[in-house]
């Protein structure tokens, strides 16, 4: 377990905290896609899509509307 000023946003723990964090979430999404993003709302960590029982699923890391 890597000491806490070692944590990076790849934790689980760090990661779950930041998107869950509207106006954090937001800001790194910016950043990352290098777009301006009025709002953001709902943001959830790891949300799984089924689409039907016979399919496969899909795990997104970040689902924000």
């Amino acid at each position: 377990m890597p000491k806490w000023q070692d944590a990076t946003i790849t934790e689980n723990f760090l990661f779950e905290k930041v998107m869950h964090n509207k106006r954090i979430c937001k800001r790194l999404i910016e950043k990352i896609l290098d777009i301006t993003i009025q709002s953001i709302e709902f943001p959830e960590a790891e949300k799984s899509i089924t689409i039907r029982r016979d399919s496969k699923s899909v795990r997104l890391d970040v689902y924000v509307i």
